[in-house]
Order: C-alpha cells, then sequence, then structure tokens
C-alpha cells in the first residue's frame, strides 16, 4: 500500500516519521512505540536497554575511522501531546495519525502531528539503520512522558550513557541551537465542592475558537486563555447583578498547552434569559477588542440539554470564580540579561471536576529558582486570601475540610548556559559553513529535558531540531525542506566529531 510520505526526502527519515505516526504514542502510552524501538534494535543486532519507565537506549558502533572520536548522545521523547478539533473522529488510544502533505507541509487531519517529538526518533532511526553515514560511537535514547512533566528522564539511569556529548532534537526551529532552558513545576490546585439544589433553568456556555498553542515557547505572543476567559465571564456576570448557581465547569486538557477552549453550565432565574444573553455579547465586545489582531474569540449560550441534580454552592463557587478571574497567568517577569526571553510564566491549562472536588492545573516556568518559588507563594496568598475573604472568621473552624488545596508536582531543573562548548562551537561552525550565515544562539521558555542530563552528568549539550508549527496543536505542521537540511547539519556535525577527541 502507498505511504502518504513515501519518496520525500530525505527518504529513510520520513519513511521511519511515517511508521512512527501509524503507531498510538500519546503521553502515558507509550508501549507499543517503546516496545517497536526494541524490536528495531533487535534485528540489526544492536546494544538495546528498556528500562521501567518504557525508556529505550540503543547503542551502535562507531563506523570505520571514527573509533577515537568522541560518543555522542542522540536524544528525544517518544511520546506527543494528543489534542483533535471538536467533532473529530479520532481515538489517540488506537488510531493512526491521517498524515496530509501539501506543499512542504506535513500536517495531521485534525489533530496534533507529533513532530515534537516524533522527528527526533526517526531521525535517530534513520542514522542507526544507515551504515553508510560517517559517526563517533551512537546511544541513542527515547525517553517518555516528556510532555507530561519530563517521567521518563527523571527515571533513566544515566550510568547508562558513557556519551559526554549530547545532542538533543526537541527544538521547533531550525537555525537556532538552545543552550538554555527554563525550569517548572506543576501547581495543582482543588476546590473541594459543597452542593445546594438549582433553581430557574439551565445553560450551557462555550468558549471556543482561541489559538492555544505551547505554555512556554508561545506565552509571550499574549495568547488568550479560555480557561481564564470562562471565569471572567463568570465574574463579569456576577458585576451585572446576573444570579447564577455552576453546575458543571470543563476546560483544556493539558498543563503545559495554553487552552482553547472551555465550559460551563449555570443556572439562572428564566427572567434573566435575556439579560444574560446581552451580558455575554457585552463581555464578547470587550474581549475580542482586549485581544484584536491576536484571537478570533467565539462564546455561545444555549438552553442545555441535561438537568442537573445538584449546583456548587456559594462556597467554593464565589471565592474560585473570584480568584482565577484575576489569576496570575501568562508573562510574570521578563528576563533582564537577555532580550525578548521570558523568565517567569504561569499557565493554567486544565480546569477538571472528579470525585467532588474542582480542579485547576497550572504550568509555571522560570530560568531563576527563586523567581518561580515566587510566582508559586503568590499564586498561593492569592488563592488563600480569596477564599477567605468570603467566609465569616466565626464560620472557618466549621469550614476547614472545605478550603482549596495545592499539591506541587513534576519540578524539573533549568539547563543553566555553558560559556565554553565545544558542541556548539562545532554545530555554528558546520551550519554556518553549509547556509552562509551566523546560527542564532539562544535560550528558550520551555523546559527541556537538557537540564535533567545536566544536573545528573558532566555533558556538553545542544538542543536543535527542523521547523515545526503550532506544537501541541491541532495545525501543527512540519516543515519538509527543513527537516532535509536539519538532518544534513546533523549528519556533517557527526562527521566531524573527530575535531572534538
Amino acid at each position: 500500500m502507498s505511504k502518504i510520505l513515501e519518496g520525500i526526502e530525505p527518504k529513510k527519515v520520513f519513511s521511519f516519521f511515517e511508521e512512527i505516526c501509524s503507531i498510538p504514542h500519546g503521553s502515558y502510552h507509550v508501549d507499543a512505540i517503546s516496545d517497536y524501538l526494541v524490536e528495531f534494535a533487535k534485528k540489526r543486532g544492536f546494544f538495546v536497554l528498556q528500562d521501567k519507565e518504557k525508556n529505550v537506549l540503543i547503542k551502535k558502533p562507531a563506523s570505520v575511522g571514527m573509533e577515537q572520536a568522541p560518543a555522542v548522545i542522540l536524544q528525544g521523547h517518544m511520546d506527543m501531546v494528543c489534542e483533535k478539533e471538536p467533532g473529530i473522529d479520532f481515538d489517540f488510544l488506537t488510531d493512526g495519525l491521517r498524515l496530509r502533505v501539501q506543499g512542504d507541509d506535513i500536517t495531521a487531519e485534525g489533530t496534533t502531528l507529533g513532530g515534537d517529538d516524533g522527528i527526533a526518533v526517526a531521525y535517530a532511526l534513520a542514522i542507526l539503520s544507515d551504515d553508510t553515514i560517517v559517526h563517533p560511537a551512537l546511544e541513542a535514547l527515547f525517553t517518555t512522558q516528556e510532555e507530561v512533566g519530563m517521567e521518563g528522564a527523571f527515571g533513566f539511569d544515566v550510568s547508562s550513557l558513557e556519551g559526554r556529548y549530547l545532542i538533543n532534537i526537541d527544538s521547533e526551529e531550525e537555525g537556532s541551537v538552545l543552550t538554555s532552558c527554563a525550569g517548572g513545576v506543576t501547581l495543582a490546585v482543588t476546590y473541594p465542592i459543597q452542593y445546594e439544589t438549582p433553581k430557574g433553568s439551565c445553560f450551557d456556555i462555550a468558549i471556543h475558537g482561541l489559538k492555544g498553542g505551547h505554555s512556554g515557547a508561545d506565552i509571550h505572543l499574549g495568547r488568550a486563555n479560555a480557561i481564564v476567559l470562562l471565569f471572567r465571564l463568570l465574574q463579569y456576570l456576577s458585576f451585572r447583578d446576573i444570579g447564577y448557581q455552576i453546575a458543571s465547569l470543563s476546560g483544556g486538557g493539558k498543563s503545559n498547552a495554553i487552552p482553547r477552549e472551555s465550559k460551563a453550565a449555570i443556572y439562572i432565574d428564566e427572567a434573566d434569559r435575556d439579560v444574560l444573553q446581552n451580558a455575554i455579547e457585552e463581555f464578547l465586545i470587550q474581549v475580542t477588542e482586549e485581544f484584536a489582531g491576536q484571537e478570533e474569540i467565539k462564546i455561545d449560550i444555549f438552553p442545555s440539554g441535561r438537568c442537573y441534580d445538584r449546583v456548587y454552592a456559594d462556597v467554593p463557587a464565589k471565592p474560585l470564580v473570584h480568584a482565577m478571574s484575576h489569576i496570575r497567568n501568562g508573562v510574570y517577569r521578563m528576563s533582564k540579561d537577555m532580550e525578548g526571553l521570558v523568565e517567569t510564566s504561569s499557565n493554567l491549562g486544565i480546569l477538571c471536576v472528579k470525585e467532588d472536588v474542582v480542579e485547576l492545573v497550572f504550568s509555571l516556568r522560570s530560568s531563576v529558582e527563586a523567581e518561580l518559588n515566587t510566582l508559586l507563594h503568590k499564586i498561593r496568598d492569592d488563592i488563600s486570601g480569596d477564599f477567605d475573604s468570603y467566609i465569616a472568621s466565626d464560620e472557618k473552624d466549621n469550614l476547614k475540610e472545605y478550603l482549596p488545596s495545592l499539591k506541587e508536582s513534576n519540578r524539573y531543573p533549568g539547563w543553566q548556559y555553558k560559556k565554553d562548548s565545544k558542541l556548539r562551537k562545532l554545530v555554528c561552525q558546520v551550519y554556518e559553513k553549509q547556509y552562509h550565515e551566523p546560527m542564532k544562539v539562544e535560550a528558550i521558555h520551555a523546559g527541556l529535558e537538557c537540564g535533567i542530563f545536566a544536573s545528573r552528568m558532566d555533558v556538553d549539550i545542544v538542543s536543535i531540531g527542523p521547523d515545526i508549527l503550532d506544537i501541541h496543536t491541532p495545525k501543527e505542521t512540519l516543515k519538509i525542506a527543513s527537516v532535509r537540511r536539519t538532518y544534513e547539519l546533523l549528519l556533517e556535525v557527526l562527521k566531524r566529531m573527530g575535531e572534538l577527541a
């Protein structure tokens, strides 16, 4: 059967990429792709290690004449962010991605493409499978659960690695070599729910049409956050003296993705129906002006097709809405040392209800550890302060069990800039020779596994990659020509590693 990417150069890279896309490999569902990598290595007689986290390490000896060159670690992650357009009939647990090619663009029909970071896996497999390539000893490390806290990298035993030069292939901009990244932490805030009986009529509110994006790489673009907009809308209804009861809340899906959609079901007095419609239209005009040129925000309201037996009581509903409509979201501080670099940020990425609690999940990032901790404390104070303001002092002891709780997880270290990097110098030299222009040396406000490896071993690291647009969204696009040029860069760097001996 003909393949969509058949014949596109470099053929081996795109052949492996298409195979990877045919295997479901969302975060926490990587067994199949991990086993595929193990089988790839066994068929070719390579050393292979698969650990309990399903990370896979494949080793290949140096090509003839390169035995004295220092070994290189090629590193990327095998899991992908699973996002799809509303109404798309697609199951990330069972379906292979439906690839499309148009000109220089590769996309997936209605879903994320997984170029982040399937292209790294494809590059490494193409190199490992081609005995005509000149290279030093190679260690290809494919990690898991990078998109949900870098759990695979944290769980990997680095004593299995001999190389002291590491090329991470998880960048999305050709012509840029990354040399440092932010650290971060996931913050989950839970509000235990008290209930009461609903009154009036139920209406569904849906905010959609937003661009979304990566909570690190795109946070500086000023895009709207659908969850924050939902809470701002609910707060606006309160300002308009529209009494409402919340029956359900939801929004987003990944802490590291700027949410594109959010929903709420609310009960109001039937007499307020027209007032509610007018208030929502007014709010939409305001936020449309606020995000002019950035977003095309859509807000729908319609009678709910569902009846709820209970709704949220004023506590926690009122303090929850107030706190989240004013929460610190987006860029918190810009770097003083690197122009245009975000230093510290927050993204409210998930809103859901489970087991009688409202849960909100934030992704916080900073290249300065002290600033990350400061942001954590400020969010904690904001949430606690809003809750306290809604409860009379003589009632607080009786309501302790309903206080919001905050829990940190998935903290990962930043990757500090290394002033003297032989590998960075070589990559820049090769790029300039090939393309007759200097390579950009940059830092990124996003988490990379480089920080974990740099904190655990003495290793010289760079991060490179081809152009990938709109990652973590269904518009994700991999640029074909850029994949080819980045592959040529990678092969030439491997060929010249003997210069670093």
